[in-house]
């Protein structure tokens, strides 16, 4: 537990049978609008509409590439061999994070993620496709095994 994860306060996890992401993903927007509708929630807090869907890998290349000033692709860095790590660990300092401490790939993935990705939600906004290295329980995607058909719903920058 800390300053953001209470998880008896902001989560919400539920699971569907024979369902996948494409299922989940509406069903979670139409569960939020219809609980925001009828508890009155605050305009600034009011859910409507399709949320924002984002990424992960494409969003957190493109924060890369755009503090490196050059095209970053992360092919090939999505897997916890140690040139793999350097990789990440070098791309992680150029944009001014702290990964002295951090000693996997898959870690490191999380930091940048958590880092660069994750503060850029702020209206309701599912990040998809994680890396299968930090999703390994996850079913991994159809045409891209490297990442997982997985979501994470934030609001604010704060995972629901």
């Amino acid at each position: 537990m800390d300053r953001e994860h209470h998880p008896e306060f902001t989560s919400v996890e539920f699971y569907m049978a024979h369902s996948d992401y494409t299922d989940l993903i509406p069903f979670t927007e139409s569960l939020l609008c219809g609980l925001s509708d009828s508890l009155a929630i605050a305009a600034s807090y009011r859910f409507s509409g399709q949320f924002d869907k984002i990424d992960v890998v494409d969003c957190l290349e493109a924060e890369l590439s755009s503090a490196l000033g050059a095209t970053v692709s992360l092919t090939g860095l999505l897997t916890d061999d140690v040139s793999a790590r350097d990789e990440l660990q070098r791309l992680a300092r150029h944009c001014g994070l702290d990964v002295s401490s951090v000693a996997s790939s898959s870690a490191l993935l999380g930091t940048m993620i958590s880092s660069l990705v994750e503060p850029r939600c702020h209206r309701p906004t599912f990040l998809m496709n994680h890396p299968t290295l930090i999703s390994p329980l996850a079913k991994s995607h159809p045409t891209r095994p490297e990442l997982a058909e997985r979501f994470e719903l934030f609001v604010n920058g704060q995972e629901l």
